[in-house]
């Protein structure tokens, strides 16, 4: 399982890291990667982010081991340095009226767990996965910015223009997205403000 990086990283930082693992998995023998894109990987539109997720996906397709690639939503979470960043300025900067899933960063580890999990014991060098996973709810970005200021501190340090960019967009689950029954908004944030 592969999980460093994301939206505020630079995307071929995202790239190399991914690469770089996954080269050490194929080194080590090991038979299944399990990677996090990103909704939208499938259209990135130019979007600098989505495309290196879209590189990400070719290249582990390509790989000739189990890949499973989970296209998750805006993802949230206690201790996360994304949804800081939109608890403070940055937010601001982010279209207000962008729709988006968001889902708890719990309920994507449980989808990991759960798609890991598949098929363990059977070995099946053609299957590469691509999952998508999002939040119950459609809510903007100002209605999500505004519940992160109260659940979490604020870090005052600006967004990369990519992840602005890729927040700009409207990124909703579409009719094959799996795991709308994640953990509500509300839920979500008041485990982040009991989490701080």
């Amino acid at each position: 399982m592969h999980c460093w990086g994301g939206p505020i990283v630079a995307p071929d930082q995202e790239l190399d890291g991914l690469a770089g693992v996954l080269s050490a998995a194929l080194g080590a023998g090991c038979r299944r990667f399990v990677w996090p894109s990103h909704l939208g990987a499938d259209d990135p539109g130019g979007d600098a982010y989505l495309s290196a997720c879209a590189e990400g996906e070719d290249l582990l397709a390509g790989a000739g081991l189990e890949s499973i690639v989970i296209r998750r939503a805006l993802t949230y979470g206690p201790g996360d340095a994304l949804t800081r960043r939109l608890a403070g300025p940055a937010g601001d900067g982010v279209r207000p009226d962008a729709r988006h899933a968001p889902l708890l960063a719990a309920d994507l580890a449980a989808a990991v767990a759960r798609a890991d999990a598949r098929d363990r014991a059977a070995t099946r060098p053609d299957l590469a996965l691509v999952l998508e996973l999002a939040g119950p709810q459609v809510v903007t970005a100002a209605d999500l910015v505004a519940g992160l200021r109260g659940a979490v501190p604020a870090d005052p340090t600006p967004l990369p223009p990519t992840a602005a960019a890729l927040y700009d967009r409207d990124l909703v689950p579409g009719p094959q997205t799996l795991g709308r029954e994640g953990t509500p908004l509300a839920a979500g944030l008041a485990r982040l403000g009991g989490a701080t």
